[in-house]
C-alpha cells in the first residue's frame, strides 16, 4: 500500500485596479516522491488554479485510472 500526501497550496494577488484574486493548487507525493506539482498563480488575467476536483482527477490519471463524471440529478 502506498502513502499519498496532498499539500494544498494557495496564492494571492492584490491589484490596485482589479482588486484581490486567489488561486489554489497542490503538491502530491506518493511514498515521499513528488508526482504532481500543481502550482497556483493568482493574477488579474491568465491566472492558474487547480481546484480539488482537478487534483483528484490528475492523481487518479497518474495512478492509471480514468474518471468519468456523471452529474445526473433526480427530480424530487
Amino acid at each position: 500500500m502506498s502513502d499519498i500526501k496532498i499539500t494544498w497550496l494557495y496564492d494571492y494577488y492584490d491589484c490596485e485596479t482589479c482588486g484581490c484574486t486567489s488561486a489554489e493548487g497542490a503538491r502530491v507525493e506518493i511514498d515521499g516522491a513528488v508526482v504532481l506539482e500543481l502550482e497556483p498563480v493568482a493574477h488579474c488575467f491568465d491566472g492558474v488554479t487547480h481546484d480539488s476536483d482537478d487534483v483528484y482527477k490528475m492523481l487518479l490519471q497518474h495512478l492509471g485510472h480514468t474518471l468519468e463524471y456523471d452529474e445526473t440529478h433526480s427530480d424530487d
